[in-house]
């Protein structure tokens, strides 16, 4: 289980990587996979998953850094009916997001 400090870190974290985001989006790693601690790019990969891996050796599993993919963030609206009554019959929708 992820306690308080490690949380609080993976947030501070993702809010410093949030800032930089568009400016690595127009370079040459958009598209790869970033890891992303101590408010810096520790390295690029080709895939979240190989990023991840390398989080874990590098940080551990408490390292509190974070992954993503170089895109810009998208924001997707969910219509209030989904949370209230999740049996509603809805549309499918593909979504992609940033995150595994």
């Amino acid at each position: 289980m992820v306690d308080d400090i490690t949380r609080t870190k993976v947030y501070k974290e993702q809010m410093a990587y949030n800032e930089i985001r568009d400016d690595l989006c127009k370079t040459e790693h958009a598209g790869k996979a970033v890891l992303f601690e101590g408010g810096k790019v520790v390295d690029f990969f080709e895939t979240e998953w190989q990023a991840y891996e390398a989080g874990l050796d590098r940080f551990g599993p408490d390292g509190g850094f974070v992954i993503d993919l170089v895109a810009p963030q998208r924001v997707i609206f969910i219509p209030s009916f989904w949370v209230i009554d999740p049996d509603v019959e809805k549309a499918t929708y593909e979504v992609t997001t940033n995150t595994i």
